[in-house]
């Protein structure tokens, strides 16, 4: 269980590094249905990118890919001040290569088409009427033809990019926010939180 902390985005911000994630608690119907499915307080995933500009100006982004706009690239501050607290920040461990990560990722999922698919079957597989019949993917290598669905994306490429399993034993298209969440990979840090 997480002891959960909170924070000033503006107070941590310099302090998050590329390949970090952020995992969001539900704001909509459809985000429960995923926390409730998966018994978790979560039901989506985004990686942390710093991009610096021509005149040396930094932005950190979120990377993700949402259904209805697949993958996309927004800044943090601007998901913090839509959601504020529902934004969990947590840090990828040392000696990751975190511009490989982030670089795949951006190559591979922004711009690309949200993975229906793979979800509508991870969303299956937790049904109790198809647990029997579509058992999670077990093989860590793994790769469905179908683009990933947030979580899966991050796990897929930290795998394949970063050389870091984010969760053994199971296929990364199978992998869940809470499944980010437990992973000794990641360590919590906060809640990003506005100032008022």
């Amino acid at each position: 269980m997480l002891q959960r902390t909170s924070a000033l985005y503006v107070d941590v911000r310099e302090e998050i590094q590329d390949a970090d994630i952020f995992l969001w608690e539900p704001s909509s119907t459809y985000g429960q249905l995923i926390s409730w499915a998966s018994k978790s307080p979560f039901c989506h995933a985004s990686m942390a990118a710093w991009v610096t500009f021509a005149n040396d100006k930094r932005c950190l982004l979120s990377l993700e890919t949402q259904e209805r706009v697949g993958g996309i690239a927004c800044k943090v501050s601007d998901r913090v001040r839509e959601f504020p607290g529902k934004l969990h920040w947590f840090q990828a461990v040392n000696g990751l290569d975190r511009r490989s990560v982030v670089f795949s990722f951006w190559r591979e999922v922004v711009g690309g088409r949200y993975g229906y698919w793979n979800a509508f079957l991870a969303a299956l597989r937790k049904m109790i009427v198809f647990r029997r019949l579509l058992k999670p993917i077990r093989d860590d290598e793994y790769r469905s033809p179908h683009p990933p669905y947030c979580s899966a994306a991050i796990a897929r490429h930290m795998r394949e990019a970063g050389g870091v399993d984010v969760f053994p034993g199971l296929a990364d298209d199978c992998t869940w926010p809470v499944h980010l969440s437990q992973s000794e990979v990641y360590r919590y840090k906060c809640a990003l939180c506005v100032s008022t």
